[in-house]
């Protein structure tokens, strides 16, 4: 059992990246992908025709994307994800609270996160995928894992976990300021392209509708936010591998194809570019800026949107929503 009276932990849940760029950790790094049931159901490579072909494709399509994102300092995801952690172990500091992070995929795990945290003596934690527009299966994956590591750990307190932060009003407001910041104009009838990973339908069992109205929903906010018609906002989806596979749409490769051929100079109809951006990405990755192994904005000349990172306005929202789960972790609710 942990030490009593220590405060609070914190752990932030990322996606992960291999342990180096190496061969060897880059194909068990896709492995892990392509094992993790809440991206490919159990018993659905059995279903597909050719499933050698299909592993071979999800090799070609994740190891250069992960290669292209490899620095002389490591992965920058990493790195990202180490300096978040600082800035809000900084803030929180004052509200007795420690900040670690874990990796869905990769290192440290989950697990070793809620160790870490156990070890300093931590009496509640609050857990907060940094991915807050993961689905319904992927945040029951991450509830199990810390549930579990906590058992093992003899860790007895009570446990929140942050859901969805990036509904949050403060970060939307947010969100929206740095589209305005990358250059984005409502006179300029600039478009808006909103990204989410997508998932087999058959991991959904039931729940694309509550996806699909979430990604509506932040729609409708950030349309309003920027002074646009909604028209003038989309909704699309990036997909690892596997183009046979039952993934729900529309596809981010297609979308941005099609507005280029509108003719738009900057990748968009109407004369104003095309700007994309990840809701609820809090750290900038690598896999969730390809579609199929390929570069979602390619040879266009659509703008990126940097996640918002450490930046002042994320370090916010996050330590907003930290406290209030610290609030309901310090009633007892899990």
């Amino acid at each position: 059992m942990s030490p009593r009276g220590c405060g609070v932990g914190v752990l932030l849940v990322g996606q992960g990246m291999p342990k180096s760029n190496g061969a060897k950790d880059l194909r068990s790094f896709v492995t892990q992908v392509m094992d993790c049931r809440q991206v490919v159901p159990a018993g659905l490579f059995g279903r597909v025709r050719n499933r050698g072909s299909l592993k071979a494709q999800a090799r070609d399509a994740l190891v250069p994307a992960l290669e292209s994102f490899w620095t002389p300092q490591g992965w920058p995801y990493d790195l990202d994800c180490m300096r978040l952690t600082q800035g809000l172990n900084g803030l929180l500091s004052e509200s007795g609270a420690v900040v670690r992070f874990g990796m869905h995929l990769g290192d440290p795990s989950i697990a070793d996160g809620v160790h870490k945290l156990t070890a300093l003596g931590c009496d509640s934690l609050v857990v907060l995928p940094l991915d807050s527009h993961i689905s319904p299966p992927f945040l029951g994956l991450v509830k199990a894992r810390v549930r579990d590591a906590a058992e093992k750990a003899r860790f007895h307190g009570p446990i929140s976990f942050v859901e969805g932060y990036s509904a949050n009003p403060l970060y939307l407001r947010a969100l929206a300021a740095s589209v305005l910041n990358a250059g984005f104009s409502a006179q300029r009838q600039d478009q808006m392209l909103l990204l989410y990973p997508s998932l087999c339908k058959d991991v959904l069992h039931g729940d694309e509708d509550q996806l699909r109205a979430g990604c509506a929903r932040t729609l409708q906010a950030v349309a309003g936010l920027l002074g646009v018609e909604e028209s003038r906002v989309e909704v699309a989806f990036y997909r690892p591998f596997g183009s046979e596979l039952d993934w729900i749409g529309p596809f981010a490769q297609d979308v941005v194809e099609a507005h280029c051929q509108d003719g738009g100079s900057g990748g968009s109809s109407a004369g104003g570019r095309l700007f994309l951006a990840w809701p609820g990405v809090s750290v900038d990755g690598a896999l969730h800026r390809f579609d199929l192994g390929r570069p979602i904005v390619g040879d266009s000349a659509a703008v990126e949107v940097p996640a918002l990172g450490r930046s002042r306005a994320n370090l916010k929202v996050l330590c907003q929503v930290i406290r209030e789960a610290m609030e309901r972790s310090a009633q007892g609710g899990r």
